[in-house]
């Protein structure tokens, strides 16, 4: 017995020993911790100083005396200063100095285009799209281009340089989509993407404004012949074959097919004026946004496939290049581009074995592509894509503490991330639309699972048919039936009325409510901590 009780002993020491080495290894493997304080307070920083420039509309000259000024004073001081606080002023002078990048990066942009010749003698111009024709209204699409010369009435011609937009009536543009009807002009261009070259004409808008400036809007003639030159590279001519291809293959399911392309390629031209009105008066104009749901499941599909043949060190690769593939495809829209460099930070640090703060990365995502974009931080889809995901980081846990009593987890986790999204959301959507549907808190937690499956088995189905082309009527009369499913439910949803926001002030009641809401939870999770401890 005593023999026994001696070997069990060392046994529990051994095994205590083996948990000790286990635990210091999983410490060794996690050990890189970085705080991500100091991200916060950059994208803070940033935030604040590039929308104060953009609103006051500062000139370099200031900007750039501010900048020295701050730089000089934190240098003479430094020794006066506590660590913390010194490094804090470092962060917020770093902030100060990429948002002036941001924001000498944005007037460069609007810049006008340099030209010798008179706007209003120009009638052709030779441009390069830079990215894929979008709609503006119900009468034209719109397109940033590079414009490379220009021709006038007087058949002089100019070379130019500068970037202007142009606009297309939506005729030209829809007369070439899959069900289309061709006014025969002679044109040869199937679809407006990135990377076309191609000779148009028409006429920059007299404005009194603008007296001897030139112009940025190029409108081009209805029933003028528009010239193909060629594309800016092969790759952007095969990604224009591909969306030319699955737009063709999709047209043939109707609905379905429409709703697929808006989910694939952000293309809602397809989708019924009383479909895209139900989506937006159910609160689910988001759904049809490309966003980082449609990136992680797209992520997700292709992980999975590639999980049989790659290692879980490449597979992190291969989701990188997987998502920057669908975002070359789908186009670099802001809420897209946000979802990839989140993606690709908290890639890389897992692959780094680095620990990641979800606020933190969003925080980092965000000073990136202000500086590297900061044309989009004049777009609604950028503010509400960083405004939703700040909502539901920061609010989520703070709104399921009090629904956990009475609540499922799932619904509970659902409708937290929603209601934290809109309170965020809310002042945005009620100054630029003026509207809020509120039912739209609810309807997103029923709606986006749908959509994820039906986006999900949208993909699967265009591989099917592609492999078996008589199952393409079959996968398609499915997935219509799924499809009649989710507007059902989102036409349930827009009986609920719309609520229009006159007073802009008491727009800003749900986020502060959200604000006291947060500060709530700190208390009362601290009291309950100190309870554990007693």
């Amino acid at each position: 017995m005593f023999r026994k009780a001696i070997k069990m002993l060392v046994l529990k020491r051994f095994l205590n020993q083996k948990d000790k080495k286990k635990n210091n290894i999983l410490v060794m493997l996690n050990i890189k911790k970085i705080d991500f304080v100091p991200a916060i307070v950059l994208a803070f920083s940033t935030c604040f100083f590039f929308y104060f420039f953009l609103i006051l509309n500062v000139s370099f000259l200031i900007i750039g005396f501010f900048l020295v000024a701050l730089i000089i004073t934190l240098f003479l001081i430094r020794h006066v200063l506590q660590k913390k606080l010194l490094i804090f002023l470092v962060i917020v002078v770093i902030g100060f100095s990429a948002s002036c990048i941001a924001h000498i990066r944005l007037n460069i942009s609007k810049m006008p285009f340099l030209s010798l010749a008179q706007t209003e003698r120009i009638e052709k111009v030779t441009i390069l799209l830079s990215e894929d024709v979008k709609p503006r209204g119900h009468k034209y699409y719109a397109s940033k281009v590079e414009i490379l010369k220009c021709k006038c009435k007087d058949c002089s011609t100019y070379s130019c340089k500068g970037r202007i937009t142009v606009l297309f009536p939506a005729t030209i543009i829809k007369e070439n989509y899959s069900g289309g009807i061709s006014l025969n002009r002679g044109n040869e261009v199937s679809m407006f993407c990135k990377g076309l070259k191609i000779e148009v004409q028409g006429y920059f808008p007299k404005e009194k404004n603008l007296k001897d400036k030139p112009q940025k809007t190029f409108f081009v003639y209805e029933k003028a012949p528009i010239n193909f030159l060629g594309w800016k590279n092969k790759l952007l001519l095969y990604r224009t074959h591909l969306r030319f291809s699955i737009n063709r293959l999709l047209y043939g399911w109707g609905k379905a097919g429409s709703l697929l392309l808006a989910l694939l390629e952000a293309n809602k031209d397809f989708i019924s004026l009383k479909d895209s009105t139900s989506f937006r008066n159910a609160g689910l104009s988001h759904v049809l946004a490309l966003s980082g749901m449609h990136l992680a499941i797209i992520g997700l599909l292709s992980t999975y496939f590639a999980s049989f043949f790659l290692s879980k060190k490449a597979l992190k690769f291969f989701l990188i290049a997987s998502s920057f593939i669908f975002l070359f495809f789908a186009g670099a829209s802001p809420s897209l581009i946000r979802a990839f460099l989140m993606l690709s930070i908290i890639s890389i640090a897992r692959l780094l074995c680095v620990k990641v703060n979800l606020l933190g990365v969003l925080s980092f995502t965000f000073t990136i592509h202000l500086i590297l974009f900061p044309e989009d931080s004049l777009t609604l889809s950028f503010m509400l894509s960083y405004s939703a995901l700040f909502g539901i980081l920061v609010c989520s846990k703070a709104i399921s503490y009090f629904f956990n009593s009475f609540l499922p987890d799932v619904l509970n986790e659902s409708l937290s991330a929603s209601l934290g999204a809109t309170f965020f959301t809310i002042p945005i959507v009620a100054i630029s639309i003026k509207q809020v549907a509120i039912i739209g808190i609810i309807s997103t937690c029923i709606i986006s699972p749908l959509i994820s499956i039906f986006l999900m088995l949208g993909i699967v189905f265009i591989f099917l048919s592609l492999l078996f082309p008589p199952s393409y009527r079959v996968v398609g009369y499915l997935l219509n039936l799924f499809y009649d499913c989710i507007i059902h439910i989102v036409y349930f949803f827009t009986k609920f009325p719309v609520l229009k926001v006159e007073n802009y002030p008491l727009s800003f009641f749900p986020l502060i409510f959200a604000i006291f809401l947060i500060v709530f939870y700190k208390i009362r999770t601290e009291r309950d901590l100190k309870k554990l401890k007693f």
